[in-house]
């Protein structure tokens, strides 16, 4: 394990430690399984609210699979809590959010 590595992983385990919302993972992405999404309307509706969150990167909608990829612009990691309620806000209900602070199947506390 190289250095930069490691002091990615403590960083990321110190931030979800203090329950900041924020961890440093430079060049990590979410992945948010979302369901009711039906076209490319849908998508972008989605890709709207999430690319409102601050610190996320160009989203990438999967219609078919329902999956939803949301990468981090900067080395600061949106919280899950902020993607899975942008997610809310668009009308669809997310059921699985996989996010470098952790894995979560209900509205995430951080």
């Amino acid at each position: 394990m190289s250095l930069k590595t490691l002091l990615s992983a403590v960083a990321l385990a110190f931030g979800t430690l203090l329950g900041t919302g924020t961890a440093e993972a430079a060049g990590s992405s979410t992945t948010i399984n979302v369901v009711g999404m039906h076209c490319v309307s849908c998508a972008r509706k989605v890709t709207g609210h999430l690319q409102a969150v601050s610190e996320t990167g160009p989203v990438t909608v999967d219609v078919e699979t329902g999956k939803v990829i949301v990468p981090s612009r900067s080395q600061v990691v949106p919280s899950p809590r902020s993607l899975w309620e942008a997610v809310e806000r668009a009308g669809y209900k997310p059921v699985q959010l996989i996010s470098p602070m952790g894995t979560f199947s209900e509205k995430p506390k951080l």
